[in-house]
């Protein structure tokens, strides 16, 4: 699987930005664009005391600005002020309850303190107003992997592998895990022919894996396809020789020999 090139946000230029609204603030104090646009890219400078603060200053004129106090929640929680936080995403959804970024936040709230079928509840919500949160999606994989419900968070982690390079290690790690951990399952409940068709998805993703060979292994050998079975068997054992996959690969090999 082909990594996406990395995106790196061009520091320069966020700055450039930073230094122009600043300029504006001074010209124009009393008005919130400036300082909420500031703010903004603090926050993608990950500068999120400063954005803490400018966004502060937007929610001073505009109190009902769901879209500052949602920012301002992202903030809050960044640099551990989990109350404000969450009072900024509740008022945030008290203004305008359809609000999919707020629900997203309480969310990841949620998820921190390891509530995390509250934490799926809000994601759910989240991704049922607005199909295109992204932020929503990874959460809600990763509230799921935490779970080792590998079942749901594969396809919430597949739906963000593509668009986020930034986390791509990262989703690409917990992904094959899940992968590897559901095609297990399907083989512990007879479901063969999908259990080949994800520890595929694995042994690309991960081909020193012996577990992934080890149990393709035992899908084949159910589906009586002895010769195929035989070759990840053998290759488990070339990976794990002294191990756990191995051993197990091995005495499988033994019960199919006369069947090759």
């Amino acid at each position: 699987m082909k990594k996406p090139k990395n995106f790196i946000p061009d520091k320069s230029k966020l700055q450039e930005m930073i230094d122009y609204y600043s300029g504006v603030i001074e010209l124009l104090p009393d008005e919130p664009n400036g300082y909420f646009n500031r703010g903004f890219n603090h926050f993608l400078l990950q500068n999120f005391i400063e954005a803490f603060e400018d966004l502060s200053r937007v929610i001073e004129m505009e109190s009902d600005n769901v879209t500052a106090l949602c920012l301002r929640g992202f903030a809050a929680d960044r640099i551990s002020k989990t109350q404000t936080a969450m009072e900024d995403f509740t008022r945030a959804l008290e203004s305008d309850p359809f609000f999919a970024d707020a629900y997203t936040g309480i969310g990841l709230i949620k998820l921190r303190k390891g509530s995390f079928n509250e934490a799926v509840s809000y994601f759910d919500r989240a991704v049922d107003l607005d199909p295109d949160n992204e932020k929503g999606y990874l959460y809600r994989a990763e509230a799921f992997y935490r779970q080792k419900n590998s079942e749901k968070a594969i396809p919430d982690f597949e739906k963000v592998l593509d668009t986020r390079p930034d986390l791509y290690d990262e989703i690409i790690r917990k992904l094959t895990n899940c992968r590897l951990r559901r095609g297990i399952e399907l083989v512990e409940t007879a479901d063969f022919e999908n259990s080949v068709e994800i520890l595929n998805k694995v042994i690309e993703t991960w081909p020193s894996n012996a577990d992934a060979y080890l149990h393709r292994g035992e899908a084949w050998m159910n589906m009586e396809n002895f010769e195929l079975a035989a070759e990840d068997f053998n290759r488990a054992i070339t990976l794990d020789p002294a191990g756990e996959a191995g051993e197990t690969a091995s005495e499988l090999l033994e019960m199919i020999e006369d069947l090759l």
